[in-house]
């Protein structure tokens, strides 16, 4: 299957570009779209930026290493930054190796998602994918336990500068669904204790974990989704997200690519009947129109509404920013959204989670039964914060 018509004037040829490298395992039609896309591109420096803010850096090199078409500066360009984010990933995996002992040492079950195992089922080497933190859940009752590890191993909370109190991490865990912690070294962990805020929506996932151990990088064990439920959890993921890096769509496609075509259809066939319908069939559709894949999944109202509006982000996401209300997540990520849930009372239940910030939680940890406040507090935190943003960007550089 081809570009779809309609979408071929629209897509833009960085998009273009960027889309055709990314398509995993490399055959000779993908590296003819390579080609062809390389020999349509005359400017160089927005293949950087699209690379760099898609995240796909060490797919984009793999892919036009050899090719005389690519100008050597970019080809140079290419592998020097996907070796430097080799040298991260391998980082990262250590870093998770030493957590993971961790926190099986104090009987904890964790279960890794997306970074190094992702890369390790999807591409055979987590070197071939960029993750900018490792995912790591554990179950609520053990997200104590978690955290203590953590910041006994010297990270601190996201945007704080302190270890968090026991008010701050029962609040917490009430209301968020987890919480960023940064260690010494610079490595950015997540701890999840549920993996969305309407349980539902991922066929109840956290309290049926089906997992499987994966291998990664030759030499440790780590559980992780069953094959069923990363294919469910990563399309809400990218969905929720309106699909704005390309890394996303390619680590499904190349997810997908490794599974046998039968059982491939199986599965596909399987999660159709779920709620994760429409975000399903959003992404194979989009994987179909940039990676030129042959899923043709039927597609509902909402989730040809959702390719459209996807497809506008994965195109032109910094001439969005740039809108009037683009600042306001609530008009750019929130309002797009609402065609992902399945019902009216789903999608006002997501909506009441965004009601409440997780920087209020943290600065005024408040018991169960005073929760009611944090919506009323939401908007002035809110304007307090950009006011105070506002100040900052426009105070004179003196450096």
């Amino acid at each position: 299957m081809s570009l779809n018509a309609e979408r071929e004037t629209s897509v833009l040829p960085a998009t273009k570009f960027i889309a055709a490298c990314c398509r995993w395992p490399h055959t000779l039609a993908s590296e003819t779209a390579v080609v062809l896309a390389a020999n349509a591109t005359t400017d160089w420096q927005e293949i950087r930026q699209a690379a760099t803010r898609h995240r796909v850096i060490p797919l984009v090199h793999q892919a036009i290493k050899d090719l005389e078409e690519v100008p050597t500066e970019f080809r140079e360009w290419a592998k020097q930054r996907a070796q430097a984010l080799a040298f991260h990933s391998m980082q990262m995996t250590n870093e998770a190796i030493k957590i993971d002992r961790a926190f099986k040492d104090a009987g904890l079950r964790p279960l890794h998602f997306k970074g190094p195992v992702l890369a390790q089922i999807a591409f055979g080497s987590v070197a071939l994918k960029y993750s900018h933190d490792l995912d790591i859940f554990v179950s609520e009752s053990g997200a104590r336990t978690a955290i203590a590890i953590l910041e006994g191993k010297g990270y601190f909370p996201l945007g704080q500068d302190r270890p968090l109190s026991k008010r701050q991490i029962d609040a917490l865990i009430l209301n968020s669904k987890d919480m960023g912690f940064v260690g010494p070294a610079g490595i950015l962990i997540e701890i999840h204790w549920r993996l969305t805020t309407i349980n539902s929506l991922l066929n109840g996932l956290e309290n049926n974990l089906h997992r499987q151990a994966v291998t990664v990088a030759g030499s440790v064990s780590f559980d992780t989704f069953g094959t069923e439920q990363m294919l469910v959890y990563l399309v809400f993921h990218g969905a929720v997200h309106h699909w704005k890096r390309l890394k996303w769509l390619a680590d499904i496609s190349a997810f997908l690519e490794q599974i046998p075509a039968n059982e491939r259809e199986k599965i596909i066939a399987k999660v159709q009947e779920g709620p994760a319908a429409d975000a399903l069939a959003q992404a194979l559709h989009l994987c179909d129109t940039l990676f030129e894949t042959s899923y043709r999944p039927h597609l509902s109202r909402n989730a040809q509404k959702l390719s459209e509006y996807s497809l506008t982000r994965i195109d032109e996401d910094e001439i969005v920013a740039k809108r009037p209300l683009a600042k306001l997540g609530f008009f750019t990520e929130v309002i797009p959204r609402r065609h992902l849930y399945p019902s009216v009372w789903a999608a006002i239940w997501a909506f009441k989670s965004h009601l409440i910030c997780q920087g209020d939680v943290l600065a005024v940890p408040l018991p169960r039964y005073l929760n009611g406040i944090y919506p009323i507090i939401r908007l002035p935190s809110f304007l307090l914060r950009r006011l105070r943003g506002s100040r900052q960007v426009r105070a004179p550089d003196t450096r």
